[in-house]
């Protein structure tokens, strides 16, 4: 009996400390509210697509502290797979051209995303303090052309806040951290996705 005490406690606190977590987003780019109507615009309208093709890698660099929390040659599928669908928003490479392989690149599209995190909680955070943090994000991408000389650059970022504390219990309903930050992560490709489309007459 002590032993299922113990782990129906540790599992009521773990369940108390989640609903007492809560996260917003403090700050990201303003062009990424313009990404539906961007796609929407460029529909009927955008050039055909261009035989040209496109290498594109992704890195990771994620701080906690000021100090490099993972190796940079740690994979994030996810934010691959955003960077992927940033490049074939602009709506002129064919799906087929564009991969982290492509022999003889038209355009190398290099994209270096920074996480920049204030601390990380500890087991029994916000059970009698609160615990609070930031966390930045900035993506800077670096675009290539077929000599490897840069043709582009361009920047988004966004920030998220996090709080805990098992008396907000109440807000993590409508403040979930989960989807603060995965809305704050999409929002800079959303950006991005953006400037390219209106620069992308300049990549025909």
């Amino acid at each position: 009996m002590r032993r299922t005490e113990a782990a129906f406690l540790t599992a009521a606190l773990f369940a108390a400390l989640g609903a007492g977590c809560i996260g917003y987003r403090t700050y990201h780019d303003y062009d990424a509210d313009g990404y539906k109507a961007a796609l929407l615009e460029g529909r009927g309208e955008e050039p055909a697509p261009t035989a040209k093709r496109v290498r594109f890698a992704v890195n990771v660099a994620v701080y906690v502290g000021g100090e490099l929390a993972e190796p940079v040659s740690a994979r994030h599928e996810a934010v691959e797979k955003l960077a992927r669908r940033t490049i074939c928003d602009m709506g002129i490479f064919k799906p087929e051209n564009v991969g982290g392989s492509v022999d003889r690149p038209d355009y190398q599209f290099i994209f270096d995303l920074r996480m920049e995190t204030t601390r990380e909680p500890g087991v029994f955070s916000g059970l009698i303090l609160p615990f609070f943090r930031t966390r930045q994000r900035i993506v800077r991408l670096q675009v290539l052309d077929e000599k490897g000389q840069p043709f582009a650059s361009y920047t988004a970022a966004s920030e998220t806040f996090q709080a805990r504390h098992i008396l907000l219990f109440w807000l993590t309903p409508f403040y979930w951290p989960g989807q603060a930050e995965g809305n704050a992560r999409r929002d800079l490709f959303k950006a991005l996705a953006v400037k390219l489309i209106t620069d992308r007459e300049e990549f025909l």
